[in-house]
């Protein structure tokens, strides 16, 4: 008998009692990460986890599973001196060749990544810190926001937690991956090209679309009960990998005219501008081509509203309704 579903469940249902997380999707995400390679039938999944957690103690939120995943935050680098800085991310992936898992934390998610690197950090940039970005993918998450902080000592919560996530992640009933090749969705390898030119820091092709596959064939293995790959997993983390304010510029210019001139006339109203770094990624997508200048609209043309997307597929890859890896 399979004991993973009804683990994986209790997981789930402890997480919602306790932390108010139901985000079922992203734990079971994360939980590939936590994998044996062996059992993954290749090297893990790295994911920065996008969402609102500022504090750079990460042992009591849920994504850490009670201690049983050490999720380090993002911050902690960037405090710190160029030079340290620069060690600390190589420490990180000398793991990674290790094949340890890795899992990051971002709460400046909001920024395009130039935007947090500027003045004395624009060495991080030229070293180890770069690496780090191509390597990992991002999961953004909405912080659970329920009545776990009020509660006395959650010791024990914590590590109830830890335990059942080491029970869903025991690997004596669950078989090293020998299945074969299970290939991907026809427009799989499109869609990974068109996610490297909206977020050009995943430079490493080969990294991009393994860790790609490797979270759609960990949602199988979790579950350990001959299910396909889990596509939509995929799907999530692709769209969830395209910068925050890269996917705002691109719904701004996919409004129809009259909607986006109603928008550019509130935005207008309310005092809001935009600073240069949402400028300059105006003028990256279109020398990428995928912004093109309106014709007979008014309006500066380092706003969004100028802009129209250049084909559907930019249509398609922002649009979360509408799965793109399966039908």
């Amino acid at each position: 008998m399979n004991p993973y579903p009804d683990r994986i469940e209790e997981l789930h249902q402890w997480l919602e009692h306790k932390y108010s997380h139901r985000d079922r999707q992203a734990t079971e995400i994360l939980l590939t990460a936590m994998l044996p390679e062996s059992q993954l039938g290749s090297r893990r999944p790295w994911f920065i986890i996008e969402t609102d957690y500022p504090n750079r103690d990460t042992r009591a939120a849920w994504f850490s599973f009670g201690g049983a995943l050490d999720a380090k935050s993002l911050s902690d680098a960037r405090i710190m001196h160029w030079r340290m800085c620069d060690g600390l991310c190589a420490q990180w992936l000398d793991n990674r060749s290790a094949g340890l898992p890795g899992v990051f934390v971002e709460a400046e998610w909001r920024k395009l990544i130039s935007q947090i690197h500027i003045g004395r950090y624009r060495w991080h940039l030229r070293r180890n810190y770069v690496a780090m970005m191509y390597t990992c993918l991002r999961l953004r998450v909405a912080h659970p926001r329920g009545m776990q902080a009020l509660l006395p000592d959650r010791a024990g919560d914590h590590s109830e937690l830890a335990r059942l996530t080491r029970r869903v992640l025991d690997p004596d009933y669950r078989p090293n991956y020998t299945g074969s090749f299970c290939p991907p969705p026809g427009p799989f390898l499109f869609w990974c090209e068109l996610l490297q030119k909206l977020s050009p820091h995943f430079a490493d092709w080969e990294t991009l679309t393994g860790s790609l596959a490797a979270v759609a064939r960990g949602v199988s293995v979790l579950y350990a009960d001959g299910r396909p790959p889990d596509w939509m997993a995929t799907d999530r983390v692709m769209r969830d990998s395209i910068n925050h304010v890269t996917t705002w510029i691109m719904q701004q210019s996919a409004l129809l005219r009259s909607k986006g001139m109603k928008a550019h006339t509130l935005f207008d109203r309310s005092g809001h501008t935009l600073d240069q770094h949402y400028i300059e990624e105006i003028r990256r997508l279109k020398r990428e081509e995928i912004l093109l200048v309106r014709e007979r609209y008014k309006g500066p043309t380092h706003l969004p509203w100028r802009h129209r997307l250049g084909a559907k597929e930019w249509h398609e890859i922002i649009d979360r309704e509408k799965p793109i890896l399966v039908g």
